[in-house]
């Protein structure tokens, strides 16, 4: 590193010199004048006597050759890396792929315990690292590339090439990962819009046949249109429901009201369920507590028990054992004058 420029670091090259751009750079990370940087060759921008070195540390190639560079297999084309999508000085997510089958391409990378990459996410300033395995079938390959997310259904369009993903309501928080980090990185290394959708409770589908309010054959025209259920019914578009035999726009707009208010009903009770469900699990946790503070409380007192006879015993003995040895003192004192003549 030679000098800095509103930001820019100039790195001075054998011959020539060369910018490594503050846009290009990996953010919050420090250089020292004279320390040698490690960069991605970027662009050289020609048309003059001297041609413009662009460098980068935050282009997704610059992880793509420290892996490169660190491992062997891939250099020597054993390991491919197929794609990489990166948000430098944050994640990266990089899919791997070998013909070997006996070579395992993430294990390659990762290293003896971990020693190969280590280095890399060093190089990267703590930036985080995923290595998922590429397959050519997206089934097998969307799961490992939204780690660590467990996917429960995925509904594939392949004509517009996005993917709904099902999470349960506890996962979709790891699906999308912070600031949407995670789904939007997983979507560039697989090149497929990916969509988030919580997984439905099931205690809070409404079928259609419990809905007051609608008459069984307006249900069966809802229901042979593919709306058999109030959820599915809410997401139908007005148009689509209007359209329907038998039913227009002024009955669409009331099925649709009777759904909601029998699915905000469901919700209401849900919640007071899971209130008292709540509650019992409190109160069951309480009585364990209290249980185990007895058992605590009975076992202390059975061993203070045990250790008082021994310390009474040897009390209650020592007023005794004074008196007799008085009483032997005298009788053996021949200054006393018990037991002589006048």
């Amino acid at each position: 590193m030679h000098r800095f420029e509103k930001g820019n670091v100039i790195v001075e090259l054998d011959d020539a010199e060369a910018v490594l751009p503050k846009s290009e750079q990996i953010p919050q990370e420090r250089f020292r004048q004279g320390e040698t940087i490690r960069a991605y060759l970027l662009e050289v921008e020609k048309g003059s006597a001297n041609p413009s070195i662009v460098l980068s540390r935050a282009a997704a190639g610059f992880v793509k050759r420290l892996f490169e560079l660190e491992v062997p297999e891939i250099s020597q084309g054993i390991v491919e890396i197929k794609s990489l999508s990166r948000e430098a000085g944050e994640r990266t997510k990089i899919a791997v792929y070998s013909k070997e089958e006996r070579i395992d391409p993430v294990g390659a990378c990762v290293g003896m315990r971990g020693s190969r990459v280590r280095d890399i996410v060093k190089e990267l300033h703590g930036e985080r690292i995923d290595i998922v395995r590429w397959h050519d079938d997206i089934r097998e390959y969307l799961p490992a590339a939204v780690s660590p997310a467990e996917i429960t259904k995925m509904a594939i369009d392949r004509s517009n090439k996005s993917i709904v993903l099902t999470v349960p309501k506890d996962q979709l928080s790891m699906l999308i990962g912070k600031k949407g980090r995670n789904i939007r990185l997983a979507s560039k290394l697989i090149g497929w819009e990916l969509i988030a959708e919580v997984e439905e409770d099931p205690a809070l589908t409404v079928p259609l046949s419990e809905v007051p309010g609608i008459s069984d054959k307006k249900r069966k025209v809802l229901e042979t249109a593919g709306f058999e259920t109030v959820q599915k019914l809410l997401k139908a578009d007005m148009e689509e429901l209007s359209a329907l035999e038998g039913i227009g726009v002024k009955t669409a707009e009331k099925i649709l009201a009777a759904g909601r208010e029998e699915l905000e009903k469901r919700k209401e009770e849900k919640k007071k369920e899971d209130r008292v469900k709540e509650e019992q699990l409190k109160e069951a946790e309480k009585q364990k507590e209290e249980a185990r503070a007895e058992e605590e409380a009975s076992k202390e007192t059975e061993e203070s028990e045990e250790e008082v006879p021994a310390v009474e015993e040897g009390a209650g003995n020592d007023k005794e054992d004074a008196e007799d040895d008085a009483a032997a003192e005298d009788e053996e004192d021949p200054e006393s004058g018990e037991g002589t003549d006048a």
